[in-house]
């Protein structure tokens, strides 16, 4: 079983990678649901 990742780590990464988002045309996303309200569990 992998560990349960954190809001603040999918963000982290979402960062790390943003240019090559960008220049692949994806402008905006986001996180939605239980990680994006702080309460995600291995449920």
């Amino acid at each position: 079983m992998q560990p349960i990742l954190t809001k603040e780590a999918i963000l982290a990464y979402l960062s790390e990678i943003k240019p090559s988002l960008e220049k692949d045309g994806i402008q905006k996303i986001g996180l939605f649901g239980s990680y994006a309200k702080g309460y995600a569990d291995e449920e």
